[in-house]
C-alpha cells in the first residue's frame, strides 16, 4: 500500500473516531490472512495510527497487537529486522504490559531459533565425524 492509501486510511480513523472499537479490530484480525510479505505493512498501518490519530486508538489497537506482531514475525524472516526497529519505537505508545508481551515473544522465539539452529548444526557436526 503506497503512502496515499496509508494517509487516507488515518484520515479516515480520525474522522470516525466514534467507530474506534470495530476499526481497530480489523487491522489484527485480518493481519494473518494477509501474505507474509505484506504482514510487515499491516503492522506499519497500526503503527501510523496509533501514532499519527492516537485517541481511542493506541489501547484498542494494543489488544491484538501481540499475536499480529508474533504473525508478521514467524511468517516472514526477511521482515525481522524492519519489525525490530518498528518494535523499538513503541514505547509510550502502547501499553507497557502490551510491549512486555510482544518483547517476551519476542525473546522465546528468538531463543527457539537459536536452538534449533545449534541442534542442526551438531546433528551435522555428528555426521561430518562418523
Amino acid at each position: 500500500m503506497g503512502g496515499g492509501g496509508a494517509s487516507r486510511l488515518r484520515s479516515e480513523a480520525a474522522a470516525a473516531a466514534w467507530a474506534a472499537p470495530t476499526r481497530a479490530s480489523l487491522p489484527c484480525c485480518l493481519l494473518p490472512q494477509a501474505p507474509p510479505p505484506c504482514r510487515l505493512y499491516a503492522l506499519y498501518l497500526i503503527d501510523s495510527i496509533a501514532k499519527n490519530v492516537g485517541g481511542p486508538y493506541p489501547p484498542l489497537l494494543g489488544a491484538g497487537l501481540a499475536s499480529a506482531f508474533a504473525a508478521a514475525w514467524a511468517s516472514h524472516p526477511p521482515s525481522r529486522p524492519a519489525l525490530g526497529r518498528l518494535l523499538a519505537t513503541w514505547d509510550g505508545v502502547f501499553d507497557a504490559g502490551v510491549l512486555q508481551d510482544v518483547r517476551a515473544w519476542l525473546a522465546a522465539a528468538v531463543d527457539a531459533e537459536a536452538r534449533a539452529v545449534a541442534a542442526r548444526a551438531g546433528r551435522r557436526v555428528g555426521r561430518a565425524e562418523a
